[in-house]
């Protein structure tokens, strides 16, 4: 089973673009595009989301394709940012905690994600993964298309 750093490695060889291309891409240096292909942990730790979102369309490629753990039934569902937020606000309510306690419980910071969705591209994957878990939310459904 390919694992999300090969899966970057082949999308970039079959794209025929460079290193250098991807990082400029991305935002990225060289050597750290380097390290995504290397090392599997990279993808998910280093990466914002915005620049996971521009090195994928530089490859023409899905991040949902990049982090498929084996055949996945994709139902087309997407989940955006404005619907996490909301998610977060419910879970708040409904278990009676505040934010502060969410994040301690996860290991991430939020900032003012209920007032500002946007926030969230400056997340990387395993922060979106772990406050999805928690809201019982899809992850790779809220991945940037």
């Amino acid at each position: 089973m390919l694992k999300p750093h090969d899966r970057l490695r082949i999308a970039r060889e079959q794209s025929g673009k460079t290193a250098q291309d991807l990082a400029n891409a991305a935002g990225i240096s060289v050597p750290h595009y380097y390290d995504l292909e290397a090392h599997d942990d990279e993808l998910f730790m280093t990466l914002s989301l915005r620049e996971l979102r521009e090195l994928c369309q530089s490859l023409a490629v899905s991040a949902r394709y990049l982090f498929a753990n084996g055949p996945r039934k994709d139902n087309g569902s997407v989940v955006s940012f404005v619907s996490i937020a909301a998610a977060l606000s419910g879970y708040l309510r409904e278990h009676k905690v505040s934010q502060d306690a969410f994040e301690n419980k996860i290991g991430w910071s939020l900032g003012s994600l209920a007032a500002n969705p946007e926030l969230a591209w400056e997340w990387n994957v395993d922060c979106l993964r772990d406050v999805c878990s928690e809201l019982q939310i899809d992850w790779m459904a809220a991945l940037p298309s």
